[in-house]
């Protein structure tokens, strides 16, 4: 005998219970309100799927007025759905499948892709619709279809996704699979009303946030179109000394304003290229510790205006192999992410796909919008290898229009400074109400948190 007594199964048993919540009970789904209970996906809907000779070739596609809209895995967002981008297939496909002929109330979810398991829920459609054979649809739903869309959503479902799904190149869920996906759900009709409703008011505050940020940011292009070019004058600068209006005159870049010069940018700064210490994978280039960053396109691809912080940090000898830029600086990639420009809020390095723009001899937040404006124009222009990038003489040689008055320069990039930070605060407080939704949906989807 070792003196170890062996502990009796039926007491470890009684042990486990014996810790539920008063009120709950624990299921094959973890513990969950004693009057809900667990179900297959299958028995809250049908499932229909565009397969075999439903299916349809290039020949079915046709115009937008000659057909249905053929709702894809690119229409289906998380939770919701987006026309933007619409392929439309004959009459004749979409009678010859009446089962998935798409109305309000549907709940689409994707099973074929890199993309499966996104769900968009049918809540506006205005035409006739159909399905991509790479989409599924649940339909005669038994409970609120918005609270089956949130179930399908949830992360007890997207696991059993994860679980459940086959294929390599092309992943694919079977129908019959998600039918037999295990949910809890209340028994009360009125329950799950309650908590449909109660998570469509925070996706209707996160649609009312995206469109306004939309907005926002088509305001804050047009206001750089007109500022930048001067085809709109702020009106302290838009009088001469004996307060008659002034005009313009032409240029490399056009008509600009007649106290305004187009200059090339290599008269504006020295623009230098990076350089990379190479190997560079080598570890002697690098030091966690250091408070000198190594600048990555990854890093730029992440950031608004200004950069505070970098993957990784180089070591004294990494350092000595590339080029320096000390903070408060002004960078731009010119590789990969082409011409998005960057300030810096630390001291770096920069590897060959940026330059930096040293001795800027303009206000520096006004450049900045400058090369924002050039962003998408500089993404056409540059040269292609292996990836897109620009050389510098491309970014000498482009002339650029500036006020001859500091003044204006500044108050131009105060103004779109200020568009930019209320932009920048709207994106914080969507990111704040999604992140309220998901802890939403973890209490109310698993009966922690009662409304009823």
């Amino acid at each position: 005998m070792s003196g170890v007594a062996e502990v009796n199964t039926n007491y470890l048993a009684e042990m486990a219970e014996s810790t539920v919540a008063v009120g709950y009970k624990q299921t094959e789904v973890g513990l969950i309100p004693e009057d809900w209970e667990v179900v297959p996906i299958g028995s809250l809907c049908t499932i229909f799927g565009r397969i075999g000779f439903r299916g349809y070739t290039k020949a079915d596609i046709v115009e937008q007025d000659q057909g249905v809209l053929s709702i894809s895995p690119s229409n289906i967002l998380q939770g919701t759905l987006d026309f933007d981008h619409c392929t439309y297939i004959s009459w004749s496909k979409y009678h010859e499948s009446p089962e998935i002929q798409i109305f309000n109330g549907d709940v689409l979810l994707v099973k074929t892709g890199s993309t499966y398991g996104k769900v968009g829920l049918v809540s506006s459609l205005e035409r006739e619709a159909t399905l991509n054979p790479q989409v599924v649809v649940l339909k005669k739903v038994k409970c609120p279809s918005p609270l089956l869309s949130y179930v399908m959503q949830f992360e007890l479902v997207q696991n059993q996704i994860e679980e459940t799904i086959v294929g390599g190149a092309i992943p694919t869920l079977s129908q019959k699979a998600v039918a037999n996906y295990l949910v809890p759900i209340p028994k009360k009709h009125d329950e799950q009303a309650a908590i449909a409703n109660a998570l469509s008011d925070v996706d209707a505050l996160i649609s009312v946030l995206e469109k306004l940020i939309s907005k926002k940011q088509a305001i804050k292009t047009a206001t750089m179109q007109q500022l930048l070019t001067g085809r709109t004058r702020l009106p302290q600068f838009s009088l001469r000394e004996d307060g008659s209006k002034k005009g313009y005159e032409p240029s490399e870049l056009g008509e600009i304003p007649e106290d305004w010069d187009a200059v090339k940018m290599e008269e504006l700064a020295k623009i230098q290229r990076g350089a990379s210490p190479r190997p560079i994978d080598n570890p002697i280039w690098f030091e966690r510790n250091s408070t000198v960053g190594w600048l990555r396109i990854s890093d730029v691809s992440k950031t608004n205006k200004y950069l505070t912080e970098t993957t990784q940090s180089l070591s004294e000898l990494g350092i000595a192999n590339s080029r320096f830029v000390a903070k408060n600086n002004l960078v731009m990639s010119i590789c990969a992410t082409v011409g998005k420009p960057i300030i810096t809020k630390k001291d770096l390095c920069i590897h060959d796909g940026f330059v930096v723009l040293n001795g800027l001899s303009v206000d520096q937040d006004y450049m900045y919008y400058i090369l924002k404006e050039l962003e998408d124009e500089w993404g056409k222009q540059g040269q292609t290898g292996s990836q897109m990038n620009l050389n510098t003489e491309l970014i000498n040689g482009t002339h650029v229009a500036i006020p001859q008055n500091a003044a204006e320069q500044t108050a131009i990039a105060n103004i779109l400074s200020d568009m930019d930070k209320e932009i920048q605060a709207l994106k914080q407080r969507l990111n704040k109400t999604k992140s309220i939704k998901q802890g939403m949906m973890q209490e109310l989807l698993t009966g922690r948190t009662r409304l009823i």
